[in-house]
């Protein structure tokens, strides 16, 4: 793996590789404080593309995201991630496009979090050093997909993962068996079928290793949030790269999901913040 470290303040560029080889400790870490010195680093046809970028925005002789650009060029699949202390350029960074920024001073602790969320996001298990944090990755906005290490989930009946769908929904909370049929049902078959449901549940999570992700307690059922990296939670607890992904859509492959939809895009934030503290 090789990383480009970008800076014009020699202070900060150091700073910037210490932390950087505390979260990638066997990669190739290149460090530039011009910006020719890295558009010739790109034209040597013996140099290596690089996974990711991480470079100031306000740059000497060239704005970080003009640079970008020219990296993007050379590189389609470089993750940049701007490091900068003007957080006014944000939103102007995300149009490059970048996968993340990160404020002054960067930490190992800033850098974890970006690249796991990025991962995430990509569907893509980290590499190099990278942290790996054994959960499920679960995308809601947009369609409902569930991924692990990089590879979508297959489903052995679509409407256990429907009924997944509808438990991360509910962030937590237990939901009983009348109330799942309610939701998933207009007409709710046999008890039977959907205690077949649980049944298919649990066997595709036991091939993937997570057979203890649904909670069961007499007619009540819940999942294990801590088990699962989502980026519904992670726009709640105020996530920047969460809030940026959110397009309006959520789950719009069930329309059960419309109502939850409706939540996110007029900011009612109310339910789902007192759903996360029940759930703690």
């Amino acid at each position: 793996m090789t990383i480009l470290a970008i800076d014009d303040e020699r202070t900060m560029l150091l700073h910037l590789k210490s932390e950087l080889k505390k979260v990638f400790p066997n990669a190739e870490l290149l460090t530039f404080d011009e910006c020719d010195e890295v558009l010739t680093y790109l034209d040597a046809p013996q140099s290596r593309a690089p996974q990711y970028a991480f470079l100031d925005i306000k740059l000497r002789g060239m704005l970080g995201i003009e640079l970008a650009r020219r990296i993007r060029e050379h590189c389609p699949q470089t993750r940049i991630i701007f490091c900068t202390a003007y957080s006014v350029y944000a939103l102007e960074a995300y149009n490059v496009p970048a996968l993340g920024y990160l404020m002054k001073p960067v930490t190992e602790q800033k850098l974890r979090d970006a690249i796991l969320h990025i991962e995430s996001q990509l569907g893509t298990p980290p590499e190099g050093g990278a942290p790996h944090d054994h959960k499920l990755v679960v995308h809601t906005f947009g369609s409902f997909d569930v991924l692990y290490n990089g590879t979508p989930v297959s489903f052995e009946r679509e409407k256990a993962r429907e009924l997944l769908a509808l438990l991360v929904d509910r962030q937590g909370l237990s939901m009983t068996n009348s109330e799942i049929e309610a939701v998933l049902w207009e007409d709710p078959p046999s008890q039977q079928y959907l205690y077949t449901l649980f049944h298919s549940l649990r066997k595709t999570l036991h091939s993937i290793g997570f057979d203890d992700l649904l909670i069961r307690s007499r007619n009540r059922t819940s999942i294990d949030v801590s088990k699962i990296q989502c980026d519904l939670y992670e726009f709640l607890q105020g996530n920047p790269d969460a809030a940026n992904s959110y397009a309006g859509e959520y789950m719009n492959n069930y329309s059960w999901a419309e109502y939850t939809n409706g939540r996110l895009y007029n900011g009612n934030f109310s339910d789902f913040l007192l759903a996360a503290q029940m759930r703690k």
